[in-house]
């Protein structure tokens, strides 16, 4: 009896001991997620102002890992009307436009605050007329609510072949 009550006292101090501890909270209906969410709305009626507003002067843009400038970035979203056209993001399908905020509170990222969203982009080449698709992975590190850095992952296949296709009509 002794031993069985040594063994389990043993055995719940090592998995305590090697327990998962929290590193922080997700919230994915929170300012900072709806933010992300509103850069979508703002980007489809072409608003770049809010995101001008939304992106701190020297945030840190990785586009498929591309190292840009919020000038350079916001450029690069701009041109996305000029090649394309019926560009679409459905914020109503959770399946396929889904966001969610971490707030670390432990770890090496405490007091990072990073919002992750994956959503389909879709649009029509101007000059090709075809109909695209792309799935997009968008992680966004906030400070004093501003974008300070933010990681850009999609196929830019159609963006390739549409400027392609609109250098060579010009």
């Amino acid at each position: 009896m002794k031993k069985t009550f040594l063994i389990t006292i043993f055995s719940l101090l090592v998995l305590n001991l090697n327990a998962q501890k929290s590193t922080g909270t997700i919230k994915d209906n929170d300012k900072l997620t709806m933010k992300a969410y509103k850069l979508l709305e703002e980007y489809l009626i072409q608003n770049f102002n809010y995101w001008d507003e939304t992106y701190s002067d020297n945030a840190i843009i990785r586009y498929n890992n591309m190292l840009l400038d919020k000038k350079t970035f916001l450029g690069l979203v701009k041109q996305d009307f000029v090649l394309f056209n019926n560009i679409s993001i459905d914020p109503s399908d959770d399946d396929n436009n889904y966001a969610h905020t971490n707030y670390f509170t432990n770890g090496v990222n405490k007091g990072d605050i990073w919002t992750n969203h994956w959503f389909i982009w879709s649009g029509t080449g101007n000059t090709s007329g075809l109909r695209y698709s792309a799935r997009v992975h968008v992680d966004t590190k906030w400070e004093n609510d501003k974008v300070a850095e933010q990681l850009f992952y999609a196929d830019m296949s159609a963006h390739k072949m549409e400027s392609e296709m609109f250098k060579q009509s010009q």
